[in-house]
Order: C-alpha cells, then sequence, then structure tokens
C-alpha cells in the first residue's frame, strides 16, 4: 500500500523508502512469496531512483535470501541499519544463528572452535550462550570448544514457546548499542528527553 501510494504521487512520499523498508524487514521471514517479492521490487525501483533509505530492507532480503548470516549480521551493525530496523530484525536472531549453525556443520572440518570465537560469529555477548546453542543444536560440546561434523545436527523446536524464547534471551547487545549514552531502555537514571519545569504556555 505505501508502495502504491509512492508511485501514484510520483514518488514524492515522504521516507516513503524507509518505511517500505522496514516493513520488509518485519516480513523477511516470508522471503519468496508473492507480495514480499512485489514489495522488493518497489524498493529495488525506489533505492535505484535515489532513496538511499530503502537499501537495508533490499540488502537484508539478499542476504536472508542467499543464506549469508555473516552479512545479516554485519547489516544489523551497519550504520545503515536504523535503531528500529536492528529492533524487527532482532527477532529473527534465533533462526538466523540456528541456520548459520548448520551451514557450519556442513561445511566445517572436524577441528574445534572455541565457544568464544563462535560467540563471535554469532554475535552473542556470552561463550556460554554460544555452547548452549551448540548443544541445542546436537553439536559436540567439550569444555570451551565445538566439534563440526562429529555428530547429527539437530534443530531446536523453534515453535515451542519455552524453547523460542530461551533462544530470544541470549545475550546479544548489538540492537541496544545503537541507542545513544543515556538512552538504554534498561537505565531507570537517564535524564528526561524535556525540561520537567518547562512552562506549558
Amino acid at each position: 500500500m505505501l508502495c502504491a501510494a509512492h508511485r501514484a504521487r510520483g514518488g514524492r512520499t515522504p521516507r516513503a523508502g524507509e518505511f517500505a523498508s522496514l516493513f520488509l524487514c518485519a516480513r523477511a521471514r516470508e522471503v519468496g512469496t508473492e507480495g514480499i517479492g512485489r514489495v522488493a521490487g518497489d524498493l529495488r525501483r525506489m533505492y535505484d531512483r535515489g532513496e538511499a533509505s530503502s537499501a537495508i530492507g533490499v540488502r537484508v532480503l539478499n542476504a536472508l535470501g542467499h543464506g549469508n548470516h555473516r552479512r545479516f549480521f554485519e547489516l544489523v551493525e551497519s550504520d545503515a541499519c536504523a535503531y528500529e530496523h536492528a529492533c524487527v530484525l532482532e527477532r529473527m536472531f534465533p533462526d538466523v544463528r540456528v541456520r548459520a549453525l548448520e551451514v557450519m556443520n556442513a561445511a566445517m572440518n572436524s577441528t574445534p572452535m572455541s565457544t568464544e570465537e563462535l560467540a563471535r560469529v554469532l554475535r552473542l555477548d556470552r561463550a556460554r550462550d554460544a555452547a548452549d546453542l551448540a548443544d541445542a543444536c546436537g553439536l559436540a560440546v567439550d569444555g570451551d570448544f565445538v566439534s563440526f561434523r562429529t555428530k547429527p545436527f539437530t534443530r531446536p523446536n523453534m515453535r515451542d514457546p519455552d524453547v523460542y524464547r530461551r533462544l530470544r534471551s541470549m545475550s546479544c547487545s548489538i540492537v541496544d548499542a545503537k541507542l545513544p549514552e543515556g538512552e538504554r531502555w534498561y537505565d531507570a537514571v537517564a535524564s528526561p528527553r524535556t525540561d520537567p519545569n518547562a512552562s506549558i504556555e
């Protein structure tokens, strides 16, 4: 609808690229469906006309479509990805991480990888979370190391609310890091945005 309105106005809808890109990020799990394909096409045309704000949605779609988890996380971390986009994409982190582990298990040799390195690859703050995720996927975890291609890969049941909540709760600060200092949602002593003594006249 937004893209249609943008076309009807001759490409002059304010912030159309940004909002359409945000919509695409929110529906990125439906890559390949007719509706998302149409929005992606509109975004590409808007981007070709100079709507730089639409670029992040197109690039995320491309990364997910190619199973490129490294590129996906790089896009989320980039300056091009606004905090609002990152919040929407954060809900996809568990699935992207599981897919990344599945690809790594199929492509890598059996040389153990440290849980610290795996945490860095999966954008987790704690090595313990990386070990727990690897264990949930059936990989061999021995202390601070994970071995690939030694055991069958098992995808966690993402439809189980408890499993999904556990995967979502794993430590990750790349989204929150996009907020300016003093605006963390958990910062109870953050200074107010407005002057409490300001006149309302």
